[in-house]
C-alpha cells in the first residue's frame, strides 16, 4: 500500500525482536517521507504568485498558501479539511463562492475573472482563475483556485510598462548624450569667447549670455535623462535620513523661486531614526526634488510639513513624508506623475519625480503620492539596511 502511494499506512508491529525493530524503522521511514512531501508541497504552494487554494471534488479545502490567508483573512490551518462553503460563509465572499461553485460542479474554467471582496471592512477587487486537477486517466479529482489582488496586479503591470519605457529611454539617452554634448560644449565655448570681445556691443553680449545659459540648461536636461534611464551603481555608506532631509530642505529652498520660497512656511518633525546603508547623494536628490516640487506647488503663505518616522516591524521601516497645503492632484493624473516627461508646470522637464521614483526603487523602497482635501503628501518608504549591497563594480 505504501508503494502504491498510501503514506498513512503503518506496519505497527510491536515486538521485542528483529521484526519489531524492522517495523519501527519502516514506520519512521514512512513518517519521514510524509514530512518531506508536506514540506515539498508547502514550498510549491508558497512559490505561486498570489493566493492559491486547492479543493477536492466535494468542495473540501485540501491546501491554502499564505498569500490566500492574507487576502481572504482566514486561517489555512483551520480551513483545511472543511468545505469552502463553511470557510467562506460571509456575505463578502458571496461572489467568490458562486465562482467556485461554477468551477467545481458546472465544470467551468475561469481566467482572471473580476470578483468583489471585502476584508476587514476594506472593499477590494480580486482576479480569480480556476483550473481542474485530473489524474493519469483524465478523471477530475479537484480544482485549483488562484487569487490575485487586482490593484496589486495592475500596479505590477504599470511598473513593468514603466521599466520597458525606461529601457527604451536608456537607448535613446545614450545616443542623445553623445550627439549633443560635444556640439553644446563648442557652442558654449564660442559664445564665451564672443562675450569676452571688448568690441562686442552690449546687446550682443546679452545674447551670448542667454546662449551660454541655455546651453547649460540643455546639458543639464541631457544629463538628467541619462541618469534616469541608466542609473549608475553607487557605493553605499551608513547614513541617517534626518541629516539628508535637513540638508535637502536648505538646498531646495535656495534653489526655488526666492519670493515663493520665503512666503512658504516649512515645519519639520524628525523622529528617532536608526542609521541605514544607502547612496547619500542619490537620496539627497530625491528629497531635494520632492521638497522643491512641494514649494512650487504651495501658494503664498502656505505650509509644508516634513516628517520622518520609524516603524520597527514594517517591511519599510524608514518613512519620510512631505505634505504641502493649498494644492491637489486630480485622480486621472495621479498614476502619471512619476512618468518621465509628464508635467503640468510651464517650463518643467517632467523628470524630477521620475528620477526620484527611479532612485527610491533602486534602494528597494516605494514612493507614493496621496491627496486629502487641499493637501498633497509624498511618502517615501525605505528598508533599513545594516550592511551595504554589493554594486557591480564591487563584485
Amino acid at each position: 500500500r505504501v508503494a502504491g502511494g498510501d503514506l498513512l499506512e503503518r506496519a505497527n508491529i510491536k515486538r521485542p525482536d528483529d521484526l519489531g525493530a524492522l517495523s519501527h524503522s519502516f514506520d519512521s521511514m514512512v513518517e519521514s517521507l510524509n514530512r518531506f512531501i508536506e514540506q515539498r508541497n508547502r514550498f510549491i504552494l508558497e512559490s505561486f504568485s498570489g493566493g492559491l487554494i486547492t479543493l477536492d471534488i466535494y468542495g473540501t479545502i485540501t491546501a491554502m498558501n499564505t498569500a490566500a490567508e492574507k487576502l481572504l483573512a482566514v486561517s489555512a490551518k483551520e480551513s483545511l479539511g472543511k468545505s469552502f462553503d463553511k470557510v467562506l460563509a460571509g456575505r463578502q465572499f458571496e461572489m467568490l463562492r458562486r465562482t467556485i461553485h461554477e468551477a467545481l460542479w458546472e465544470k467551468q474554467t475561469f481566467r482572471l475573472k473580476k470578483v468583489p471582496l471585502e476584508t476587514d471592512n476594506v472593499p477590494l477587487m480580486i482576479c480569480v482563475s480556476t483550473s481542474p486537477m485530473t489524474d493519469e486517466k483524465g478523471e477530475p479529482f479537484g480544482i485549483i483556485v488562484n487569487l490575485r489582488d487586482l490593484e496589486e496586479w495592475e500596479r505590477f503591470h504599470r511598473e513593468l510598462a514603466r521599466t520597458d519605457q525606461l529601457a527604451t529611454l536608456g537607448t535613446f539617452a545614450a545616443g542623445l548624450a553623445h550627439e549633443l554634448r560635444n556640439p553644446l560644449g563648442a557652442i558654449r565655448g564660442l559664445a564665451q569667447l564672443l562675450s569676452e570681445d571688448p568690441t562686442l556691443p552690449p546687446h550682443c553680449k546679452e545674447y551670448t549670455r542667454v546662449i551660454m545659459n541655455e546651453c547649460q540648461r540643455l546639458d543639464g536636461l541631457v544629463r538628467e535623462i541619462y541618469d534616469l534611464s541608466q542609473p549608475e551603481p553607487t557605493p553605499e555608506v551608513s547614513v541617517n535620513l534626518n541629516d539628508l532631509v535637513r540638508e535637502a530642505c536648505l538646498l531646495a529652498r535656495s534653489n526655488a523661486d526666492t519670493a515663493a520660497s520665503e512666503s512658504v512656511k516649512i515645519e519639520e518633525e524628525f523622529g528617532q531614526l536608526p542609521s541605514t546603508y544607502a547612496a547619500p547623494k542619490k537620496l539627497l536628490q530625491v528629497f531635494i526634488n520632492v521638497i522643491a516640487n512641494a514649494i512650487e506647488a504651495t501658494p503664498p503663505d502656505g505650509k509644508i510639513l516634513i516628517r520622518t518616522e520609524y516603524h520597527q516591524n514594517s517591511e519599510f521601516p524608514l518613512v519620510v513624508a512631505i505634505t504641502n497645503t493649498g494644492s491637489n492632484i486630480p485622480d486621472e493624473l495621479m498614476e502619471k506623475i512619476f512618468e518621465p516627461f509628464f508635467t503640468t508646470k510651464e517650463g518643467g522637464s517632467g523628470l524630477g519625480l521620475a528620477i526620484a521614483h527611479q532612485i527610491v526603487r533602486y534602494h528597494g523602497g516605494i514612493i507614493r503620492a496621496e491627496c486629502r482635501d487641499d493637501s498633497v503628501t509624498f511618502r517615501i518608504l525605505l528598508p533599513q539596511r545594516e550592511q551595504p549591497r554589493k554594486t557591480s563594480s564591487q563584485t
